[in-house]
């Protein structure tokens, strides 16, 4: 005859055994917690981490002195957070970084991409992003700077005259923009010679401007300064371009230097990016100079 209550007293037992078992935890903590954090030995928290993060960035660019409108809205961040840290410390960080990403960050980044596109001649895109700039940060620098791309996409487009007189009535007295009128009148018109003069009277980096580098490449060619012309061909070949201009630039390299099957091989490779008659118009000048080609390669 089997006992029962022997049998519930050896399996109370056992179960009050395993509960010392190291394996039975009998508080569950979901990993990657607070708790859990604290328990591992992590010493930050990703709300930690946002607070960190925006209080450093705000302190760094209070100490470089900014414009009024960023030292309001870097007050206006550190109060939000100061605010939010008193009710809910533990919610701070992920209450301000919104704002501060808005309203700081994100205009700084602008900023900085819509000079790296201005330098690099994109100025429709640079338009572009310093309209979504002036409307977040409506500051004086960034009005200047969308006026200052209106002018430039004037010139550019061969309306040296209107983009001058754009200028005067910004107010914007700036004696680069008159000495790249002229260097762009003189590509237009094909007088190499005042080109390359004023050029080099203005200081213009032509390595950074795809417009100026090709009529470099073009002013190079016809006095056949082929040294000088295989430092440009270099040049094109470091050149970080929208795709389009690089192609354009390697197709008038080439063309220049005589190389017909290169000519072929760019115009095949990029066809859906360039027009019909400029790959036409290169292969025909290449064909015609393939005898002084020779010399440059």
């Amino acid at each position: 005859m089997v006992n029962v209550k022997a049998k519930c007293h050896v399996r109370t037992n056992s179960l009050l055994f395993m509960g010392h078992l190291p394996w039975v935890d009998r508080e569950f903590v979901f990993p990657g917690s607070r708790t859990e954090s604290f328990r591992s030995g992590s010493c930050m928290d990703l709300n930690d981490l946002c607070i960190t993060l925006i209080l450093v960035n705000c302190v760094w660019l209070l100490v470089m002195r900014p414009a009024q409108l960023w030292v309001i809205k870097i007050v206006a961040v550190l109060g939000l957070l100061g605010s939010v840290w008193l009710w809910r410390p533990d919610r701070a960080g992920y209450y301000a970084v919104g704002p501060w990403a808005l309203l700081i960050m994100l205009p700084m980044w602008l900023q900085h991409g819509t000079m790296f596109l201005m330098q690099q001649r994109r100025l429709s895109l640079a338009s572009w992003l310093s309209a979504v700039l002036t409307f977040l940060h409506p500051s004086a620098s960034a009005r200047a700077m969308r006026k200052m791309i209106g002018v430039l996409r004037l010139m550019y487009r061969g309306e040296v005259a209107e983009g001058l007189e754009l200028a005067k009535r910004y107010g914007i007295h700036d004696p680069g923009l008159r000495h790249l009128g002229m260097v762009l009148e003189a590509q237009k018109t094909g007088d190499w010679a005042t080109f390359e003069n004023e050029l080099q009277q203005s200081h213009l980096n032509s390595l950074y401007d795809p417009i100026l580098l090709s009529g470099q490449l073009v002013a190079t060619a016809q006095r056949s300064d082929w040294e000088e012309f295989r430092q440009l061909c270099h040049a094109v070949g470091q050149a970080r371009f929208s795709p389009d201009m690089n192609s354009s630039l390697y197709l008038r390299s080439f063309a220049l230097l005589g190389d017909v099957a290169a000519v072929e091989c760019v115009s095949a490779s990029s066809g859906h990016q360039l027009p019909y008659e400029n790959r036409e118009y290169w292969t025909a000048v290449a064909e015609q100079i393939s005898g002084a080609g020779e010399v440059a390669r």
